[in-house]
């Protein structure tokens, strides 16, 4: 019985962590794409809602690749059916802390090598102090990638983090939709 009041109260405070973020203003970060445009959120993606899904650990890297196809087709590929195409902003940022230029540059030329370069837009590479993003924004276990829905200014509506399920991803849809 302890092991369950246990697990659900963890289970309670991870959620209230991720909550937390709703209604913060996402904090500014200069990085640049794949492409090597730069790019400072949220000042770019004002005037559209929009997606990111940040990592900030290799650890988060089975996890995240749950999400790749499902995100990708959702919000990526053009799709002749829909008639309503996803107009908003939506980014991978991958922060990287402490890790020289070499390094960096072998990091960035793999996610190249791996990745259409149809969507090497949609990749931001932010490089430095990551310290300050994850006490903003409430960031926990290095294993996990976190999603947060900004609005058109720029605003965390919504948030989750972890493993791909379909009904984040329908949460993600409904709050990116909202007028």
């Amino acid at each position: 019985m302890t092991k369950l009041i246990l697990s659900a109260t963890l289970f309670i405070l991870s959620f209230l962590n991720v909550c937390a973020q709703k209604g913060k203003t996402f904090p500014g970060m200069e990085a640049k794409t794949l492409e090597g445009t730069a790019v400072s959120l949220p000042q770019n993606l004002k005037g559209k809602n929009s997606m990111l899904c940040i990592v900030y650990s290799k650890k988060s890297e089975a996890a995240l690749e749950s999400w790749l196809r499902p995100v990708v087709n959702t919000f990526l590929v053009s799709n002749p059916l829909d008639p309503d195409p996803f107009k908003g902003n939506m980014y991978f940022v991958i922060m990287l802390s402490g890790i020289k230029d070499v390094a960096s540059n072998v990091i960035e030329n793999k996610l190249k090598k791996g990745l259409d370069r149809n969507y090497w837009k949609n990749v931001v590479i932010y490089q430095g102090p990551i310290k300050d993003y994850l006490e903003n924004l409430e960031f926990g276990k290095k294993d996990d990638p976190y999603f947060c829905v900004l609005d058109k200014n720029g605003v965390i509506s919504y948030s989750t983090t972890g493993s791909y399920t379909d009904d984040k991803l329908q949460e993600i849809e409904s709050k990116v939709s909202e007028e």
